[in-house]
C-alpha cells in the first residue's frame, strides 16, 4: 500500500469517526445540543480537524443524511437485479419493506436523519436524490397518468406516511 493509499484510507476513517460520533451526539442530547466543539472533544481532536473534512455544521449535517440514504442505495443496488423482474407496484411494496425494516433496525438513526431532513438549510445529496428518482420512477410506471408535480406530490405524501408509521 502506497503512502497516499494509507492517508486516504486513514482520512475516510476519520471521516467516519466523526460522523458516527455526530450521529451518537445528537441520539443521545439532540440536535440542538449538537456543536462541532463537542463532536471534537468527543473524538479527542480538535474542531479545525473537523473543518478539514466538513466546511461547516450544516455540511456534516447533510453528510449525516447523506450517509443514511447511502445505506438505502447500496440495499436498492443489492437487490436491483431480482427487483428489476417485479412489477412497477410489487418494487413499490418492496421498497416500503426495506424503508420500514431500516427504520426498525436502525432506530436511532432513523429518527436522527428525519430530524435533520426538516432543517431550512438541508441540502439533498447525490444517494437521496437517487433513492427518490427510483421511487419516483416506480410511483410513475404504476399510475401511469401523473405529471412530474403529481409524482412529487404523491412520492413526498407517500414518505410521509411511511415517516410517521417508523
Amino acid at each position: 500500500m502506497s503512502i497516499n493509499e494509507r492517508k486516504q484510507r486513514e482520512r475516510l476513517i476519520l471521516q467516519e469517526k466523526i460522523l458516527d460520533e455526530a450521529f451518537a451526539i445528537i441520539t443521545q442530547q439532540g440536535i440542538e445540543a449538537f456543536t462541532i466543539r463537542a463532536l471534537a472533544q468527543a473524538i479527542d481532536y480538535s474542531p479545525r480537524t473537523i473543518y478539514l473534512y466538513f466546511k461547516d455544521k450544516d455540511d456534516l449535517l447533510d453528510a449525516l443524511v447523506e450517509k443514511g440514504y447511502q445505506a438505502s442505495w447500496q440495499q436498492m443496488q443489492n437487490k436491483s437485479e431480482k427487483i428489476k423482474m417485479l412489477s412497477a407496484d410489487q418494487r413499490i411494496a418492496q421498497q416500503i419493506e426495506a424503508h420500514v425494516r431500516t427504520a426498525l433496525q436502525h432506530k436511532n438513526q432513523y429518527v436522527v436523519v428525519l430530524q435533520l431532513l426538516r432543517r431550512p438549510s438541508f441540502s439533498p445529496g447525490q444517494f437521496q436524490q437517487q433513492v427518490e428518482q427510483v421511487g419516483k420512477s416506480d410511483f410513475a410506471s404504476a399510475l401511469k397518468l401523473c405529471d412530474e408535480a403529481c409524482l412529487t406530490l404523491l412520492w413526498e405524501s407517500f414518505l410521509s406516511s411511511l415517516r410517521g408509521f417508523t
